[in-house]
């Protein structure tokens, strides 16, 4: 027997083992060998049974299940340990966080008491909400007081001889001289103000000068060094750029020397041409009229002396005098006005015109009153 053989004590020792897990059993071999010559003498397999304990991974837990905190509820997550081997949940900690801020949405207005009359008070509340859906809680609220202003927009030293220049209100010239038709020296400025193609037609076939008296007449053309005056004959058109939406007022007054209606041809953006409120100016008086319209941030209005009787003006050398224009908006604003009644304040235009038949551009300086 090979067990005669070996004189030595016999031991025993585990080979090839495969170590079991949660998942799958183990295994190994039981060898028997001669101490003195190591030689086996046996061997006996071994299965060994699955582990009832999982293995932990290395390192901290993770966090599962997470559910952000909101201003309105707490959050929470679990604190999960896993087995490295098959992934199974070993041991779970449940936290929570505490609720957030709020989360301020845009402001909105409430409670609004708007004055209509200009210089009066009125009010509205500026409300802030948290705009998390489910909690909408007001984080805010302050009332703002009001006011009515009327804002006037007008030609500097009307009348005058002087250079100006304003951000709202142009005024172009033409010298086209005695006989010229409105539309033909409108016309003119197709190619330095493109929108003002369409304003060819304005005259409707009537004919007349600006003279006399005119206060237009004298006023200073600028362009770069040379400066020209317009003498007799001049041809004014008057243009309001709207500084911002709104309805907007124009009011003139004027004459002319036989009596004759005077109108104001009003065309936006130069693409449509109606005619506006008339006055009935007659010699050695004077007709005033007013009409609104409503305009969008940077739109153009232009208003366009026309006489509406008698046939060819030219041959009367008649004339027409525009006495004063002006073109005013209300506002609402958060300064009360110095002078409440009617809570006014003046946009000075300071003229500075181009050469003749050319844009004479308006910068206006708002002078605030408040």
């Amino acid at each position: 027997k090979v067990a005669d053989k070996h004189k030595g004590p016999e031991l025993t020792r585990n080979v090839n083992v495969v170590p079991a897990t949660c998942q799958t059993e183990g295994s190994h071999d039981v060898e028997t060998y001669c101490e003195y010559c190591n030689t086996v003498i046996k061997t006996e397999p071994v299965t060994d049974p699955k582990l009832t304990d999982h293995t932990p991974e290395a390192g901290d837990p993770v966090k599962e299940n997470e559910v952000a905190a909101t201003c309105h509820s707490e959050g929470s997550y679990d604190l999960v340990t896993r087995c490295k081997t098959c992934g199974g949940v070993m041991a779970t900690e449940h936290k929570t966080t505490e609720k957030t801020a709020h989360t301020p949405g845009a402001a909105v207005r409430e409670n609004e008491n708007l004055p209509t009359v200009v210089g009066k008070a009125g009010s509205y509340d500026e409300v802030v909400y948290c705009s998390v859906p489910e909690c909408r809680a007001e984080i805010s609220r302050k009332t703002v007081k009001v006011y009515l202003k009327k804002v006037n927009y007008t030609l500097k030293n009307f009348g005058k001889t002087t250079s100006f220049s304003s951000n709202n209100l142009s005024l172009m010239f033409t010298t086209a001289g005695n006989g010229t038709d409105i539309g033909s020296a409108v016309g003119r400025f197709a190619d330095t103000l493109k929108p003002l193609n369409k304003l060819t037609d304005v005259g409707g076939g009537k004919r007349y000068t600006l003279g006399g008296n005119d206060k237009f007449k004298h006023a200073e053309l600028v362009d770069g060094e040379m400066r020209i005056y317009a003498e007799n004959g001049g041809f004014n058109v008057i243009v309001f750029t709207a500084p911002e939406d709104g309805t907007y007022s124009y009011e003139f007054s004027g004459h002319n020397a036989w009596g004759n209606d005077i109108e104001l041809a009003v065309n936006i953006n130069g693409n449509s041409s109606t005619w506006g409120k008339s006055v009935n100016g007659a010699f050695g008086s004077t007709g005033k009229a007013s009409d609104t319209v409503n305009l969008k941030k940077g739109e153009k209005i232009f208003f366009v002396p026309r006489l509406t009787a008698g046939a060819d003006q030219a041959g009367q050398h008649d004339y027409f005098v525009l006495e004063s224009f002006s073109v005013s908006t209300v506002k609402y604003v958060e300064k009360q006005p110095v002078n409440p009644g009617t809570g006014t304040y003046i946009a000075a235009s300071v003229f500075a015109c181009a050469a003749a038949a050319v844009v004479c551009t308006i910068a206006a300086k708002k002078k605030k009153s408040i």
